[in-house]
């Protein structure tokens, strides 16, 4: 399937974790020459994998955005393609879930990020909107309610170095600095 992400321990480059479209989280501790999927094994639903942060301080602990995004007929069943946030503190064997933004029919979770050195301050970028959140996913709020682009259509944000109060938000035709 599609990889969307791959971190590299920076203590330990053997050590790798990749995250699929549509298969999971992966990992290995050889440098690739043997993967395990750290989302298989498990009783919440965490399908593919849109995005995923790790700890810098513990490549143990890590937050990831799981969903299905598939197309045409297959979906017309589903109020909407994430299936949540979760997050782990053993490197993938045990997961628990994180509350998600309340999001619209067919808007799914593309990235997520952190703001300062823990996991408090959250960044969640769906393809509608980016959302914020302080106290570990406990609320959100939409730090894009003030943009009045009709079709707004998301891609990828990017924090400020040495600045969190800054974001560069990129869309279809669109750019936006907070």
């Amino acid at each position: 399937g599609l990889v969307r992400k791959v971190l590299v321990n920076p203590n330990n480059q053997d050590s790798i974790y990749a995250a699929a479209n549509n298969g999971g989280l992966w990992f290995t501790e050889d440098g690739g020459d043997h993967w395990e999927c750290k989302t298989d094994n498990t009783a919440l639903l965490i399908g593919g994998v849109s995005d995923f942060i790790i700890d810098p301080n513990n490549f143990n602990n890590l937050i990831l955005c799981s969903r299905v995004r598939a197309g045409g007929e297959i979906m017309k069943f589903m109020d909407r393609y994430d299936l949540g946030i979760f997050e782990t503190s053993d490197g993938g064997l045990t997961w628990s879930s994180i509350p998600s933004p309340n999001t619209e029919l067919l808007e799914y979770i593309i990235k997520i990020d952190r703001l300062g050195e823990g996991f408090d301050e959250l960044l969640i970028l769906t393809n509608k909107r980016l959302y914020k959140s302080t106290n570990h996913g406990t609320n959100w709020t939409d730090i894009t309610s003030s943009i009045n682009e009709s079709n707004l259509v998301l891609r990828d944000f990017e924090i400020k170095p040495n600045d969190e109060n800054k974001i560069y938000l990129a869309g279809t035709n669109f750019l936006y600095i907070t």
